[in-house]
């Protein structure tokens, strides 16, 4: 839940959204929208 925390009111269209797809296009929209910064958190996880 932090990546929707750290976006802030820019991402609640987003989490709105991620109820109704699959959590995987969520993260992927999330990815997208802040940048590479999050993306390489990700994936070193």
């Amino acid at each position: 839940m932090w990546p929707y925390a750290a976006a802030g009111r820019a991402q609640t269209d987003l989490l709105q959204d991620d109820r109704i797809h699959p959590n995987a296009l969520g993260v992927k929209a999330i990815v997208a929208d802040l940048g590479p910064a999050v993306e390489r958190l990700i994936v070193k996880e």
